[in-house]
């Protein structure tokens, strides 16, 4: 094959082309090097003389693109893979390394592929300035260049607004948006899933045997008249509170803990509106069902209140009758 430096032409559109008969071009350095290829595929390679062994287009560092250092681009439609890019440097190690494959090839899936072999952060930069990294153990740090506690992933944001948001957008009936999972033996007091504030005091725990326990003892409900309306009196309620059964049990999962309560079925025959069922994750034919605990609260305020007034009046009676008899 010869170089457009000794057997090239041009033709009379002004073209540069071969004239050699193998139609390769190349054009060479001084020392006879070759610098670039193009091939009778119409393969271009930079930095080698085998541009179709890397694919349409390559850039070599180097006598090969797997083993030398260098930066350079490399696309394969060759046996180990299809449709490649890589960009970095020695790629035999993978330091510094980012990774395109495409392939048809069963041994070599689709995948994307950044890596960084060398122990230091994956970084993730703005303006010149790192938002997030992925560091050396796996952790996924955003907002923070230091690890919190040993964290698989680490937020931190210096705003008033949300430092993370969930959304499931599918809207439908059994849609799932977090769900959080302790390991195996830990329905306990001594695993739990915790929040705590700036001054590193710990303010509240979900515990894995299912206790909720906070700081200050409070637990709430938005109440304010600002969000309601057809406000009215409620219905009497002694009646039906008088029909609950308060029932002692313990769970199959702690045989030894024993438990006072209501039994769901037996609270829906009286309060259907308390009952909630719940579906769970994992198979949509298991349905638990639980009591709106808070919401039992106001309907026996009002049935207590029903007693206040029977005592009442009966207070009243029993003074009268005294004032009668002249007691």
């Amino acid at each position: 094959m010869a170089s457009i430096l000794s057997a090239g032409t041009t033709t009379s559109s002004g073209l540069v082309a071969t004239a050699d008969t193998s139609g390769v071009l190349q054009l060479a350095t001084n020392n006879g090097t070759t610098a670039v290829t193009v091939d009778t595929s119409q393969n271009v390679g930079i930095g080698t003389s085998s541009p179709s062994t890397y694919g349409q287009f390559a850039v070599v560092a180097g006598t090969n693109g797997y083993a030398n250092t260098g930066n350079f681009i490399n696309t394969s439609n060759g046996t180990s893979a299809v449709n490649r890019i890589l960009l970095g440097n020695d790629v035999s190690n993978g330091s510094g390394q980012l990774v395109i494959y495409s392939s048809t090839n069963s041994s070599f899936p689709n995948y994307f592929d950044i890596n960084q072999a060398n122990p230091a952060p994956l970084r993730f930069l703005t303006n010149n300035t790192e938002r997030a990294r992925i560091d050396s153990s796996g952790n996924l740090l955003v907002g923070t260049t230091t690890d919190q506690a040993s964290a698989v992933a680490c937020f931190v944001k210096s705003s008033s607004d949300y430092v993370l948001y969930v959304q499931n957008t599918h809207a439908t009936t059994g849609d799932k948006t977090y769900r959080s999972i302790l390991g195996a033996n830990t329905n306990n007091t001594g695993s739990f899933h915790f929040s705590g504030n700036a001054a590193g005091s710990d303010t509240i725990y979900i515990y894995g045997n299912g206790n909720i326990v906070n700081a200050n003892n409070s637990y709430g409900t938005l109440s304010d008249i600002k969000l309601k309306e057809n406000i009215v009196d409620a219905s009497a309620k002694l009646d039906d509170v008088m029909k609950l059964k308060v029932r002692n049990f313990n769970f199959k999962s702690d045989p030894d803990h024993k438990q006072i309560g209501f039994i769901a079925q037996e609270v829906e025959e009286v309060f259907p509106s308390l009952i909630d069922n719940t579906t769970s994750p994992d198979n949509s034919n298991d349905v638990t069902k639980a009591i709106k605990t808070s919401v039992l609260i106001p309907i026996l305020v009002k049935a207590i209140q029903e007693l206040a007034a029977q005592v009442t009046a009966l207070q009243s009676d029993n003074a009268a009758l005294k004032a009668k008899v002249g007691i």
